[in-house]
């Protein structure tokens, strides 16, 4: 379902409701309906990781600590483009420790392994051993969203529901419908939490179990 029509159907459910429950509706404006929207998908793309992407990160010899996105939430995995190795997450700490004494990888030439900080607003990319030549890593990474502001007047993730949306494209997997749904009911109708709750439950054990709903971004609208 494209999120345009995602919100058609939030407004036909909205006015149902409204009409079942003897009250008056509220207005909903092009900004209200873009909040709840970015509210509920936001949340879920956290929960889930619903969206993955990807972007190069040029090695420069000697440095060990790369700006990535700031919409980087989390990293999935991290390649060697000279190899296609896959580096070993570890945690900042140990990768500290093992920069800080003698390590025996001076013949190592690429990273071996990874680990994600966030000194500030932007996340970095921490890896050991620093490269000593050069190379280009892919990161594949889950990206958060840019909440929707009546206030900003450039593009944003959840501006126009004219099938645009999130990188020009239009966001989440089909399995992800029903709860995007069910999340911006609950922001209105608080009743809504407990068929929220359910749902989410209920893909949970879903990719607990190893099933993954493909994404695959191509900026092909």
């Amino acid at each position: 379902m494209l999120l345009n029509e995602l919100v058609d159907s939030f407004v036909t459910k909205y006015k149902m409701q409204c009409l079942l429950r003897s009250i008056p509706q509220i207005v909903l404006t092009q900004n209200f309906l873009a909040l709840i929207l970015a509210e509920a998908a936001s949340d879920i793309q956290k929960l889930f990781g619903a969206i993955e992407l990807t972007m190069p990160v040029d090695l420069i010899v000697g440095t060990d600590k790369y700006d990535l996105s700031q919409s980087v939430i989390d990293i999935k995995n991290v390649s060697s483009g000279v190899n296609g190795f896959i580096l070993i997450r570890k945690s900042s700490d140990w990768i500290e420790k093992q920069s800080a004494i003698t390590s025996g990888l001076d013949n190592i030439s690429t990273p071996l392994h990874y680990s994600m900080l966030y000194p500030a607003a932007i996340p970095q990319l921490l890896l050991y051993p620093a490269p000593t030549v050069a190379d280009t890593l892919t990161v594949n990474y889950t990206p958060n969203f840019n909440l929707f502001s009546p206030s900003v007047v450039t593009t944003q993730d959840f501006g126009l529901f004219d099938g645009k949306a999130f990188s020009l494209n239009t966001v989440f997997p089909t399995q992800y419908d029903k709860l995007l749904l069910l999340g911006m009911m609950k922001q209105i109708f608080k009743d809504f939490e407990g068929d929220y709750q359910k749902e989410e439950a209920l893909l949970k054990v879903l990719q607990f179990n190893g099933e993954k709903f493909d994404y695959h971004y191509d900026g092909i609208n």
